[in-house]
């Protein structure tokens, strides 16, 4: 299982010992990294900052606009209504067309009330986002356990949550676990990425 961090370190040799380990990026539009320092890892991923109330059209399409050029993108999240599965299918009728025109693929965000059903054929992704209930759900288990898409885990900021999202199948996952001291923490998110990857390697044997 892949993890994208929500933080990039200042320290090269940080730096250096997360792509060593296959870590990515999860971009968003208030980051102040350049291109060339997100295009050195070895994937990442474009979040449009609906969690945290700060989406503004006008700069999230500029982010993407931007960002475009840069190699290995996983995906980006097409703007969603946190908490609200309706809202968020509304949303992405009316984003993902222009998420995908330019040239990213799109994931479609499980929000409270998404059962599976009312998932877009044309997603790419599925991100799992909503409240933590929701998140960590037997519905959203069994979403994941049917899909035939590659599943993100977002805000996964601890060792047992990266735990779950290997459990649950999931592709990827990303936290914020390095901003709260990357020096410290470096060598314990190692080991969790290692011991996170060994279920997918289980099944793949």
């Amino acid at each position: 299982m892949l993890y994208l961090s929500g933080s990039i370190p200042q320290s090269e040799a940080i730096r250096d010992r997360m792509r060593a380990m296959g870590v990515g990026i999860m971009r968003t539009p208030g980051m102040g990294n350049s291109l060339d320092v997100v295009a050195s890892f070895p994937c990442w991923a474009a979040d449009n900052g609906c969690f945290s109330a700060k989406w503004d059209p006008t700069r999230w399409l500029a982010f993407l606009t931007r960002f475009a050029s840069v190699p290995n993108c996983l995906f980006a999240v097409c703007p969603d209504v946190v908490g609200d599965a309706v809202a968020t299918r509304t949303r992405w009728d009316e984003w993902a067309p222009t998420v995908r025109a330019l040239g990213y693929p799109v994931a479609y965000v499980l929000q409270d009330g998404e059962d599976g059903s009312t998932i877009p054929a044309d997603a790419d992704w599925l991100f799992i986002g909503g409240s933590t209930q929701y998140k960590l759900s037997t519905t959203v288990a069994g979403i994941v356990a049917v899909t035939a898409l590659p599943v993100h885990m977002g805000r996964v900021n601890s060792i047992r949550r990266l735990a779950l999202a290997a459990r649950f199948g999931c592709t990827s996952a990303d936290g914020t676990f390095l901003a709260y001291g990357a020096e410290a923490n470096i060598g314990i998110l190692e080991a969790a990425v290692r011991t996170a990857r060994q279920p997918m390697l289980e099944r793949v044997s």
